[in-house]
């Protein structure tokens, strides 16, 4: 696990002890050195997400990201990260913001839109999952 080091310069009045728990612990942080479905997409404010899922028998085994985004993007793609992990990747690819955003209590309206970010490049990866299969099978 990661500690973020700018910890103390997130923290403030609308910031949840369960966020600044993520924020301290990301999970699924970094590469994968195998996988089979990937994307990377740059947001509206400029933060960059980057997943990798590996999965098997159509269910995600394991999920990672990489954003060089802030903490809220951050903590948003550590959630959402644990959260389709174990998961089948046809209901992975319904991932919604507000499912990460329900998750995350407190995080500031203006930061809502990195649970945004989060669920549209999961969703292309497991899009990248589909396509590749689809190409293998022809």
């Amino acid at each position: 696990m990661k500690t973020l080091k700018n910890i103390e310069t997130i923290k403030d009045k609308y910031l949840s002890d369960l966020n600044l728990k993520l924020f301290s612990l990301v999970r699924n942080h970094g590469s994968l050195n195998e996988y089979n479905g990937h994307a990377k997409i740059t947001g509206e404010c400029g933060d960059t997400m980057e997943y990798w899922l590996l999965i098997r028998d159509g269910k995600i085994e394991h999920v990672s990201f990489v954003t060089d985004g802030c903490g809220y993007s951050q903590a948003c793609g550590s959630m959402a990260a644990s959260m389709i992990e174990g998961v089948e990747v046809q209901e992975a690819a319904t991932l919604e913001q507000q499912e990460i955003l329900d998750l995350l209590p407190g995080l500031p309206p203006d930061h809502e839109h990195c649970a945004r970010l989060a669920a549209k490049t999961i969703k292309a990866a497991c899009r990248s999952y589909e396509e590749c299969q689809k190409e293998a099978a022809k």
